[in-house]
């Protein structure tokens, strides 16, 4: 349950950029994309508060995050906590500091969950928040002022299934069936030029990952696996206390609906962390999302004041994972074990 929140009333925003994930949703962020792009030409009103609709992608040119910090007043992001995840880091890059919108497409939007974002559709919401929306405060965090969060950052367990479930992905994308086909003589003998022509552009690879709930499904299949080998702890100084995760939160929910913590609040400066010392600690956090009481894990000293340090011993790990907002994002620090949660203000969030 996500608590009512104090709001201000909102200054019109005269110069918006608008951010849009055409892969969110199974794809329907293209659509939207392309409804909104429809709906600007039959609104010259509309279209004259808008400088740009732009497509992200997985590798977005820094040139556009820094042309929009310069131009704009306002970003409206419309995709999942990946997708914010993405275009937040992107703008803060080249130190944004005006307002943000975040209209929810992906699979669990716990962000934009945590603000009440009411549901209407894109170009409703885009005229709400351009002129009559209201404001909140986001806090802001970093890893060791190398890259930031809003929503919660991932030490170990949850931060090895999302990088395996990425390079799932990224092996899938890549994967041609039809060219491994192509490879037995008697396989392409038995075919024209034709028909070869057509199996070549064949990805099914891309196929598999058009399909609804597939994505979501190799996820749990993956997170499956890693759960039944998993081995790794974190040894954390000065205790030397053993754990498979620490997690920094800065919303009530955690992974697409857990509860994280009833009374985290993402305006106060600080964030609320778990430490989990087993599987069994994961598997209640999970549980939480059907308010079923299970929270029993440690919760350390939960609420917690930035900046918070903390290293871990680790002698064989070349590399620490930190799983960062969502489902699809996993830095890797190397060379150190040695980490800084930080707050680095907040942005006004209109919704």
């Amino acid at each position: 349950m996500v608590k009512s929140l104090s709001v201000e009333n909102n200054i019109e925003k005269k110069k918006t950029t608008v951010f849009i994930n055409p892969a969110s949703g199974n794809m329907r962020g293209e659509t939207l994309y392309e409804a909104f792009v429809r709906e600007l030409e039959l609104d010259p009103a509309l279209k004259g508060r808008i400088l740009s609709v732009i497509k992200t992608t997985e590798e977005q040119d820094d040139e556009t995050f820094r042309k929009t910090v310069v131009e704009s007043d306002h970003v409206i992001i419309c995709g999942g906590d990946g997708t914010v995840h993405r275009v937040m880091n992107g703008l803060l890059k080249h130190s944004y500091r005006k307002s943000v919108s975040v209209y929810p497409v992906g699979t669990a939007n716990d962000l934009a969950k945590n603000l009440n974002v009411e549901k209407m559709d894109f170009p409703s919401f885009v005229r709400k928040v351009i002129s009559s929306g209201y404001c909140l405060k986001l806090d802001i965090f970093s890893v060791n002022k190398k890259v930031f969060f809003m929503n919660y950052a991932g030490f170990g367990f949850d931060a090895f299934v999302v990088d395996l479930n990425v390079k799932a992905i990224a092996w899938l994308k890549g994967f041609h069936a039809v060219e491994v086909l192509l490879g037995f003589p008697l396989f392409k003998k038995a075919l024209n030029e034709k028909a070869i022509a057509w199996l070549k552009g064949f990805h099914a690879g891309e196929v598999l990952l058009g399909l609804p709930l597939f994505k979501k499904g190799l996820f749990v299949l993956i997170g499956l696996l890693v759960f039944v080998t998993y081995e790794k702890r974190l040894v954390l100084n000065p205790h030397g206390k053993k754990y498979i995760n620490l997690i920094f939160n800065n919303l009530s929910t955690y992974a697409g609906g857990s509860i994280f913590s009833e009374n985290s609040s993402f305006s106060d400066g600080k964030p609320e962390r778990v430490f989990l010392s087993s599987k069994l600690d994961f598997i209640k956090l999970i549980l939480n999302r059907f308010h079923i009481g299970v929270m029993v894990y440690d919760l350390g000293a939960a609420t917690i004041k930035t900046p918070t340090k903390f290293s871990f011993r680790e002698p064989d790990a070349p590399r620490i994972p930190v799983q960062l907002d969502g489902e699809e994002y996993t830095e890797f620090f190397s060379g150190t074990n040695e980490f800084e949660i930080a707050w680095e203000g907040r942005w006004d969030v209109y919704r």
